[in-house]
């Protein structure tokens, strides 16, 4: 039997136990996404979401990674029903990379750029570990790198890679 896990709630950016929400963006709302007005963005099912821009969101995954990955034998993360392809983010780090007028694709592309060098850290740290996403009613699997464009709700989705055979390494179908 083969382990995979899905980290749960994870910076609130990735889905999980419902209605609970992630320890660690509770325990630091330096790094929440923050909306045009500066408050933060909130959900009622989970609370608020953590900036993929903030390095102590990047600290955080890569340690829990690490811990996971060589910790126990764990053969796959799946990354479930990413949160924020489709969100603005105005906070301080998202500002400080983006700039202050960046496009929608930029945002969508950040969110994606973020679990691609997620997903390579995987491969780092344990080669052989199989890293893919599930959305609503899709489940891709990647071989090694790929990136998820455009929100899961509309299942329009595309894949571009330029470090995996995709005739090989994803598969996928709707359920």
């Amino acid at each position: 039997m083969e382990v995979h896990v899905v980290p749960s709630r994870w910076g609130g950016l990735v889905a999980g136990a419902p209605k609970v929400p992630s320890m660690f963006t509770a325990r630091n709302p330096q790094t929440w996404i923050l909306k045009e007005d500066g408050s933060p963005l909130y959900s009622k099912a989970s609370g608020p979401a953590s900036s993929v821009h903030h390095p102590e969101v990047k600290q955080f995954f890569r340690e829990s990674l690490k811990t996971m990955l060589t910790e126990w034998p764990i053969k796959g993360i799946v990354w479930d029903e990413v949160k924020t392809l489709d969100v603005k983010d105005y906070s301080p780090e998202s500002v400080k990379s983006l700039g202050n007028e960046p496009s929608m694709e930029q945002y969508t592309d950040a969110v994606s750029d973020f679990f691609d060098e997620m997903g390579a850290y995987c491969k780092q740290v344990q080669p052989n570990v199989k890293v893919s996403s599930r959305g609503r009613n899709l489940m891709v699997t990647f071989g090694n790198l790929a990136r998820i464009r455009s929100p899961y709700r509309s299942l329009n989705l595309s894949i571009v890679s330029s470090n995996c055979d995709l005739k090989t390494s994803v598969t996928g179908s709707f359920m």
